[in-house]
């Protein structure tokens, strides 16, 4: 919770702690504040998921990536290994 939705949740806290004719007032800016802190958290959860879902695709293109990878490896090793095994370089 922000700095600012926590000083005036603790500010609406001081006002119900006053005379009872503020209690209407207050009552309503809780109902705001309240609204207000609900549309905050559903933002921040939707982001929270909107960056879980990107490292997740990150992950699995890095995933892919790297098996790709290892099979060009051993395409390369076989055919490394398939290469004349010869103690000197040929001459061109």
């Amino acid at each position: 919770m922000s700095l600012a939705v926590q000083q005036e949740l603790e500010a609406l806290k001081q006002k119900l702690r006053g005379p009872p004719a503020h209690y209407e007032g207050v009552r309503e800016e809780e109902k705001v504040l309240c609204a207000e802190i609900g549309e905050r958290s559903a933002i921040y959860t939707r982001r929270t998921q909107d960056l879980k879902d990107t490292v997740a695709s990150f992950l699995e293109a890095l995933t892919c990536a790297r098996e790709d990878m290892n099979g060009k490896l051993k395409e390369l090793a076989v055919e490394i290994d398939s290469l004349p095994k010869g103690g000197g370089h040929e001459a061109s």
